[in-house]
């Protein structure tokens, strides 16, 4: 017997930072990534006392995984890059460009865990996916461990990692206090429905002196305001709960007694809104040669630059990226 189709519900949630339910409409949009998903609008709003903007209301547990398909990107990533296919011209100048710029953003990540962790530990990645980035962890000496919702991507992060990784949320987290050198939230903290609760739940399973590494998208970032409606789903809704700014995010870190070490406000890991917003655009393209595909193929690598240039601007000069780092520690208790 097949489980039945889990039904659509709605919460109302408070602020989960600072309690309060005073908010202004931010933003009101529907899903526009997956045509299987329920043709609802939701709202976003922005709590007047502390800043912090959120999904409300809300779909429940019970109903998330109506907007999670299978065909959910990251669930589908391939463990490793693909090999090199010797295609000449263009297209193989657009494979090679491709594949340093995926080995730049596994750096970008390498390096700010080793600028706290210069040895390898111990390692979870909540979150993980297909396990991409915990295979590239293994390479280098970490012990790795994986959280992961989705059962189809936990298979497959099995299948290739062995039984590292473990299906569930971090209220159903396995493992023992203390377990963790560091603990890495990479574009998952934006769709956690109780960020404070899942933030204590991680300084608990890391050892004193552990770190937390999480990367979100930039809620204060100026792409929003200039492109708006250009963005087919700006805010990614319903799926991202909260859009986090640096100051809500290190008060939320606080919140949950985490020392925070450092915001570093601009990404590689982050696609620009602008980059999405050209690509959107050329893939309305068909060219029936391959040169015309490998010149569409570049065209979207020109979006990704474009993109980049202008969030290394306004993610420098004004912490306004579209994407941050946040790094925090579990003081040592003395």
């Amino acid at each position: 017997m097949e489980p039945a189709e889990p039904q659509l519900s709605l919460e109302n949630v408070p602020c989960n930072l600072c309690g309060g339910n005073d908010t202004v409409l931010h933003y009101r949009g529907r899903d526009t990534r997956f045509e299987t998903t329920p043709r609802m609008e939701f709202e976003v709003h922005r709590c007047r006392r502390c800043g912090l903007i959120f999904l409300n209301p809300r779909p429940t547990g019970a109903s998330l995984g109506l907007f999670y398909p299978d065909s959910y990107n990251v669930y589908n990533q391939p463990i490793e890059e693909p090999e090199p296919t010797g295609r000449g011209g263009l297209a193989g100048l657009n494979d090679r460009l491709w594949r340093r710029i995926a080995g730049m953003k596994l750096r970008e990540k390498q390096r700010l865990i080793t600028q706290y962790c210069p040895q390898p530990g111990r390692l979870l990645d909540v979150g993980c996916a297909s396990g991409k980035f915990l295979a590239a962890m293994k390479t280098v000496g970490w012990d790795i461990a994986g959280l992961e919702m989705s059962a189809l991507a936990v298979e497959r992060a099995r299948q290739a990692l062995g039984p590292v990784v473990e299906q569930g949320t971090l209220e159903t987290a396995p493992w023992p206090e203390n377990s963790f050198d560091v603990v890495t939230l990479f574009h998952v903290l934006e769709h956690v429905p109780d960020p404070v609760g899942a933030l204590r739940r991680i300084r608990w399973l890391l050892r004193p002196g552990g770190i937390v590494v999480v990367l979100v998208p930039n809620g204060a970032s100026w792409e929003f305001r200039v492109l708006g409606q250009r963005d087919s789903n700006p805010l990614e809704i319903p799926r991202h709960f909260y859009h986090y700014t640096p100051a809500t995010l290190r008060g939320l870190a606080s919140k949950a007694d985490l020392e925070v070490l450092k915001i570093k406000p601009f990404s590689w890991n982050v696609t620009p809104r602008l980059t999405g917003v050209l690509q959107h655009r050329l893939q309305k393209w068909s060219p029936s040669s391959s040169a015309g595909r490998a010149m569409r193929s570049l065209g979207m690598l020109g979006a990704w630059g474009v993109g980049m240039a202008m969030a290394t601007v306004t993610g420098q000069l004004a912490g306004k990226g579209p994407g941050f780092y946040l790094v925090a520690r579990k003081r040592t208790v003395v």
